[in-house]
């Protein structure tokens, strides 16, 4: 009688093989998104320095040449 006990714990110890199954959809979500999220943000850093030219480079220009014909031409 004691054989036929053991016999009868086995067969309900492979049901629980199925569980596993719910570890694999897991890793899929992981893998896709961070790399999305890396590529834009250098492209934000090379249009700010384009500003910083333009600005004070064109103004100073402008108002010394303004200041020498209000002296008057030379010639």
């Amino acid at each position: 009688m004691i054989g036929g006990a053991i016999v009868g714990s086995m067969v309900s110890r492979p049901a629980y093989v199925e569980q596993p199954v719910y570890v694999q959809p897991a890793p899929v979500y992981v893998q896709q998104p961070p790399p999305v999220y890396v590529q834009p943000a250098p492209v934000y850093v090379q249009p700010a320095p384009v500003y910083v030219q333009g600005g004070y480079y064109g103004r100073p220009v402008y108002y010394e040449h303004r200041h020498h014909w209000h002296d008057g031409p030379r010639w």
